[in-house]
């Protein structure tokens, strides 16, 4: 039986794969630092691992055993493991990538931008700026309006827009302790092609318009309309194809880009899977078929695709853990279809978990803003992360 290792500090991005890689005939082991990863029931050994203890020893450890396939589930865990001390033989085996050269773009928007230009990917134009000064004339040379982002921050955190010069008052100074990059802002459809490779070949990939996100503005998405792949135009398979050979990919690439004019500007590639990986399979194309396909006769995704039966041209599916109470009950956008079905004390446990902490961090929130002195506010923030962090280890949410 194939094996594969997910490696992540938190359950979000990681209690999808057990499920979709035991249909693909694998057996799977976690190190992880939620014990919740435990409840899965298609995970055979899980080691976790306190939030402020390091991920090495016990990674060191788990690969005495082989593993076919090793997969890292958060942006954080990859900058834990390209500064260790781990040989580059072991680097590579557990990174998403194929050599050292293409650890430039690992969990750096800087990175990627350079890559992406010097390599003919089309991306949005962009600066590099040390400081503020540095960021307006990036600013005034790119042409209004602009996005300045953090070189590593996900979820939307760290992206700031500047539709003027004025805005950058606004901007955290902070920001500007290491270089930023300043991108200019392209308008049109925000689409997802997040896709799997492996060796650098492209296995699958999803195709979905971003129709509504929460948080921010640029927050991650809520609600998307996913297309088969049998209706996606060849242009898009040969991009993707390209920009897996670029980033020497080997693994789950989460891959956004915003289309204008009909072309498409490729602005982000998140070395690790999303939340939404499983989400094809309501549709009829698992991914965990193509990944069997690949580890039993090295078959990549052959284009066309053939359409299934009774396939719909389109589909608007949410992410069920970022609705509302209301929203679940009332079965909005026919979540419930959407919800898996595979492992339900699982999921009912990530209902708990997300809900409870969501409705203590909106109250506390609210007292910070209303209640609280202003003079009091940051040191109130540092109390509310450790009691969640504290409610998240409690048994019953485990």
């Amino acid at each position: 039986m194939l094996k594969a290792l997910l490696i992540g500090r938190d359950y979000a991005l990681a209690w999808t794969l057990p499920q979709m890689l035991a249909r693909a005939g694998f057996c799977i082991d976690v190190i992880s630092s939620f014990s919740l990863m435990r409840s899965c029931k298609f995970v055979r050994n899980c080691d976790i691992v306190p939030l402020h203890q390091s991920l090495i020893p016990p990674i060191t450890q788990r690969m005495e055993e082989e593993y076919d396939w090793i997969i890292i589930t958060d942006d954080g865990v990859l900058t834990e493991i390209l500064e260790s001390p781990l040989s580059l033989e072991d680097k590579l085996k557990i990174l998403p990538v194929q050599k050292e050269e293409n650890f430039i773009h690992l969990f750096s928007k800087i990175g990627l931008s350079k890559v992406f230009s010097s390599h003919g990917v089309n991306t949005p134009p962009y600066c590099v700026a040390k400081n503020v000064t540095e960021a307006l004339l990036a600013a005034n040379q790119l042409g209004y309006p602009v996005l300045v982002k953090c070189d590593s921050s996900g979820g939307g955190q760290g992206v700031f827009a500047c539709n003027a010069p004025s805005d950058f008052s606004l901007i955290k100074k902070q920001i500007f302790d290491k270089p930023v990059v300043v991108q200019k802002r392209i308008s049109g459809i925000e689409l997802d092609l997040s896709a799997l490779y492996l060796e650098g070949n492209l296995i699958h990939f999803s195709y979905a318009k971003v129709e509504k996100v929460c948080l921010n503005q640029f927050g991650p998405s809520l609600l998307r309309t996913y297309r088969p792949l049998s209706m996606v135009e060849e242009q898009i398979v040969h991009e993707l194809r390209h920009i897996g050979k670029v980033l020497g990919a080997n693994g789950f690439t989460n891959i956004s880009c915003m289309q204008s004019h009909g072309r498409r500007y490729y602005f982000e590639t998140d070395m690790r899977p999303n939340p939404w990986v499983e989400l094809p399979r309501c549709f009829g194309e698992d991914p965990s078929i193509r990944i069997q396909r690949w580890f039993s006769h090295r078959e990549p995704l052959l284009y066309p695709v053939s359409a299934l039966d009774s396939q719909p041209s389109q589909i608007l599916i949410p992410y069920f853990l970022r609705l509302r109470w209301y929203e679940l009950l009332l079965n909005r956008y026919h979540v419930w279809k959407f919800i898996p079905r595979d492992d339900w004390k699982l999921i009912v446990r990530l209902l708990i978990k997300r809900k409870i902490l969501f409705s203590i961090r909106c109250y506390v929130s609210v007292a910070i803003k209303w209640i609280v002195p202003k003079r009091h506010h940051n040191n109130i923030r540092k109390l509310r992360q450790l009691f969640l962090r504290s409610i998240a280890k409690m048994s019953f949410l485990q």
